[in-house]
């Protein structure tokens, strides 16, 4: 009887084992954010993208022999790249958005080239924001609210005429330019924005560039508001005295911050504090 009650009690550990189940967490699935169509980065709205198309754009000549570092023809491959002669001016669309890895930022999109079928997969970050496409929705949709519209240039440079490979010249800022379609720039591979003027001239402006090209219905609406002489001023660039603020942001810019005081209000434009005009009843009063 004893051997028998050393038998079980030796066999008792593993029937305990045997009765713990093994689990694993559920995969966290990334909520889905809808897209809207009204940027060309996704960010946070990658998740809606599912059945979008996106184009892209060829690599500048000296990027080419690298081909798209990015692209991957495994999930799991973060290594190699594809040749640019590959899939250069390809349109894909998006079959999923999953994320990838533990770190909530990071995404691997799985995309379909339209002409071969055949499928690649892409990491992207939404913090950083590096996106290599020209998403065709947000193309045929800011064509659709912006071609044929004029507006008002309030930088000093717009580069080159693609007509003639000349630099524009003359008076830039406050010049008056018509927007025609979203293209491909061959210059630097990323997303441009065509405008032409009634000299026959044509320019790209990119993405980080399209804030200095404000529509012309703004502009005029300020001109009526404040008057034309106090619009010409800021549209020079010039602040002055008096000059309400909606002028001040045509003439500047948004500031980096703005700091409330018992005279009003402070407008900082440096990276240390300096650069700053000064507000009172939200016109100027002074600056430093």
């Amino acid at each position: 009887m004893k051997k028998v009650i050393t038998f079980i009690l030796a066999l008792l550990p593993l029937a305990l084992c045997a009765q713990v189940r093994v689990v694993s967490a559920p995969k966290q699935e990334a909520p889905v954010v809808k897209y809207d169509s009204l940027n060309n980065v996704p960010g946070s709205q990658i998740t809606g993208m599912v059945g979008q198309e996106l184009f892209l754009p060829p690599l500048p000549d000296h990027l080419k022999k690298y081909g798209y570092q990015d692209l991957h023809r495994k999930a799991d491959s973060y290594i190699g790249s594809i040749p640019f002669d590959e899939i250069a001016g390809h349109t894909f669309k998006i079959v999923s958005v999953e994320r990838d890895g533990d770190i909530g930022r990071y995404y691997k999109i799985k995309l379909e080239d339209t002409q071969t079928g055949t499928n690649y997969f892409y990491t992207y970050n939404t913090v950083l924001s590096s996106w290599e496409f020209i998403t065709l929705g947000y193309k045929a949709k800011y064509e659709e609210l912006n071609k044929g519209k004029s507006f008002v240039a309030l930088c000093y440079s717009l580069g080159k005429d693609l007509n003639t490979g000349q630099y524009v010249s003359g008076q830039i800022r406050g010049s008056v330019w018509v927007f025609q379609e979203i293209i491909a720039s061959q210059d630097n591979g990323e997303i441009g924005y065509l405008y032409s003027n009634d000299k026959g001239q044509s320019v790209v402006v990119d993405e980080r560039s399209l804030k200095d090209m404000r529509p012309k219905a703004e502009i005029d609406n300020l001109r009526k508001k404040y008057g034309s002489r106090m619009c010409d001023t800021a549209l020079e660039g010039t602040v002055k005295i008096g000059m309400p603020a909606d002028l001040v942001i045509i003439a500047k810019g948004h500031p980096k911050r703005v700091n409330s005081a018992s005279y009003g209000s402070q407008w900082v434009y440096g990276e240390y504090g300096d650069d700053c005009i000064y507000f009172e009843n939200g016109k100027v009063t002074g600056w430093n």
